[in-house]
């Protein structure tokens, strides 16, 4: 969109939402600890149900240095610029 690398998420809590920024500028991902990945049949029955667990994290920190250089915003009250589709200049 507009040359800018566009993330899609499916978290609830960005639901008809929109997030945009000066990322590389204004914040900066700290990667504490190397993503891990421990995998088990150990766990009650899993052995005899002929099951594995997998579990895998890492460890992450996000800081921001300049919050006034991100807005969010909810994509259902976007208004088209120009009135275009509402009866305004949409080249007509």
């Amino acid at each position: 969109m507009w040359g800018l690398p566009v993330v899609v998420t499916e978290a609830a809590e960005f639901k008809d939402k929109f997030l945009v920024g000066a990322f590389n500028l204004s914040a900066q991902l700290f990667d504490r600890e190397e993503a891990n990945m421990v995998i088990s049949t150990e766990n009650t029955n899993d052995f005899e149900k002929n099951m594995i667990l997998i579990r895998c994290e890492e460890r992450l920190a996000l800081a921001v240095y300049h919050p006034e250089a991100f807005i969010k915003g909810d994509l259902t009250k976007i208004e088209v610029l120009g009135g275009a589709g509402k009866g305004g200049n949409n080249g007509e």
